[in-house]
């Protein structure tokens, strides 16, 4: 059945996009993803039922639009990945087709990578930041905030982490970024550590985490 399938290319209407991490909003049959390139910067709809595009640009030049996600009334919150600009996320309305960005001038350090928005449509929990940090933003009061998360003293051996240090030189700092994160049914936050090849549990209520190293894994994304 697979040799027998077709394939069918859709054209972005601008070239040389990047276009990054498709979204489907199952209620009304469209995907979106951002066009992540300096060309592009852009977020992007394509509906399904008609095979269009529709383009977005940004407010901001360079902001990498990276991943996104739907909340439940429609609306499409995209990550800006671009750590030295003010701007750490953007949204679409999707009957109007506004373009909103939210400034986080205080954060200064890091961008936002990926993103996703709990159960309840109320939170947007994004991966990024700097080490030992995960970021949320509160959609009713448009609010960001910081959520600390212990750093290990060590990496695991054989992890990524390791990989660029030098023998008889000074180790480098441990990147304990994160780098995907997603909610669970019980609405704790999850997210993956790339260079420390842990998967790490932040309980919002408490502020408690867990993390946790998988035997012999070098990396988790």
């Amino acid at each position: 059945e697979a040799l027998a399938s077709t394939i069918i290319q859709y054209d972005v209407p601008t070239k040389d996009v990047l276009a990054h991490s498709i979204e489907v909003d199952t209620k009304t049959n469209v995907a979106w993803f951002g066009e992540e390139s300096f060309l592009g910067n852009k977020a992007t709809r394509f509906n399904m039922n008609t095979e269009s595009f529709q383009e977005f640009p940004l407010l901001t030049a360079n902001a990498r639009p990276h991943t996104g996600g739907i909340a439940p009334d429609g609306t499409y919150y995209v990550a800006l990945a671009d750590g030295a600009l003010p701007p750490k996320l953007a949204s679409v309305d999707p009957e109007t087709g506004k373009v909103t960005q939210y400034n986080w001038p205080e954060m200064k350090i890091g961008g936002s990578h990926t993103l996703t928005i709990d159960h309840a449509g109320k939170m947007v929990w994004i991966s990024g930041g700097s080490s030992g940090d995960l970021w949320s933003f509160d959609i009713a009061k448009q609010q960001f905030a910081s959520h600390r998360y212990p750093v290990p003293a060590a990496a695991a051996s054989g992890t990524a982490q390791l990989w660029n240090d030098v023998p008889g030189t000074t180790p480098l700092p441990l990147q304990a970024t994160s780098y995907d994160v997603a909610v669970d049914s019980q609405g704790m936050v999850w997210f993956s550590q790339v260079a420390l090849a842990t998967l790490v549990r932040l309980n919002p209520a408490t502020g408690e985490s867990k993390a946790m190293h998988p035997e012999g894994a070098v990396s988790i994304r």
